[in-house]
């Protein structure tokens, strides 16, 4: 690997952990807002939670590293 390769590996991990942090924060408002209006019933899956909170976030940053890639020499 090159520098620059590892630069790039960097950046992606950098852009996709700090999203990670805010779309956790927003799963665990919901999730807590889901605790309250349901007071009285147990919560169901928490998998959707997971799924969105990793996935979610991969999403748009594999997008932008794909899109940093293609247009590097620009």
């Amino acid at each position: 690997m090159h520098f620059q390769d590892e630069c790039r590996v960097l950046s992606f991990m950098k852009i996709y952990f700090n999203s990670t942090n805010y779309v956790w924060m927003f799963c665990e408002g919901l999730y807590l807002y889901r605790l309250i209006a349901n007071a009285f019933s147990s919560p169901k899956r928490l998998l959707l939670f997971y799924l969105f909170g990793w996935g979610f976030p991969f999403l748009y940053s594999s997008a932008y590293a794909i899109i940093r890639l293609v247009m590097a020499d620009e």
